[in-house]
């Protein structure tokens, strides 16, 4: 490929880059006129949802199942029907088809389980603009470097967050993505947090009846079912 070519698409990519970075808003550390309040009260119901000793978590989106939570670290859901994952701490136990094993523990410090339980809160507490209007909290997060934006509705009560309505938003019309011609799309869902310090209990898995994973991988003579991990860069 000639020189000038290459020089041309590397002139163009540092233009889009610096184009990107001076539409970028600057939230951080830098709240909107008369958020800091709002900010402050919704971090605090925030916090106080997370800190209470249970919870039940309802995504409305794509026929997704109920997550019970329960302190310290435990958590319990149902992502297809009739199918269970337990986690506790950094560990999750899923079903096995074992003879003799109903469980099997896989290491997975950042896939299902209490962290991304508390996904949707930690949005709320590192949203950098919050307006108030009401029971509701109309709270805007964007990354460090910023190629989405999230808007989140969320409803507070009694210093609970009940419900939290996100929506992420990509490509033109975001004004700072590095793509700026790429398609504008939306993705949103729907979180709502019942049973507030009266969930379920949790039932853990016993010893006996659980297979270590072996070396990381997937356990040898019988099949079981995999792991999905996913994370966002969340601050909290």
């Amino acid at each position: 490929m000639p020189w000038t070519i290459i020089a041309s698409l590397v002139v163009l990519t540092v233009g889009a880059t610096a184009w990107s970075t001076s539409q970028a808003p600057r939230f951080f550390g830098t709240p909107g006129p008369g958020s800091s309040s709002a900010a402050k009260a919704l971090r605090d119901a925030a916090w106080a949802t997370k800190e209470s000793k249970s919870f039940t978590l309802v995504t409305s989106q794509a026929n997704a199942g109920p997550v019970i939570y329960q302190e310290p670290d435990i958590s319990s859901s149902k992502p297809l029907f009739d199918f269970s994952i337990v986690s506790v701490g950094q560990y999750t136990y899923m079903p096995s088809q074992c003879k003799g094993v109903s469980w099997v523990r896989f290491f997975t410090p950042t896939g299902y389980g209490p962290g991304g339980v508390m996904y949707d809160l930690d949005l709320l507490l590192s949203a950098q603009r919050v307006v108030h209007h009401g029971n509701h909290y109309i709270a805007q997060w964007v990354p460090s470097f910023p190629w989405v934006r999230v808007d989140v509705v969320a409803t507070v009560r009694d210093n609970k967050v009940m419900a939290e309505k996100e929506t992420y938003v990509y490509g033109k019309g975001t004004q700072w993505f590095l793509r700026p011609l790429s398609q504008h799309s939306e993705y949103g869902y729907t979180v709502r947090y019942t049973q507030i310090n009266s969930s379920p209990a949790i039932k853990v898995p016993q010893r006996g009846t659980i297979q270590q994973e072996s070396g990381g991988g997937m356990p040898r003579g019988c099949a079981t079912y995999g792991v999905v991990s996913f994370g966002f860069p969340i601050s909290s």
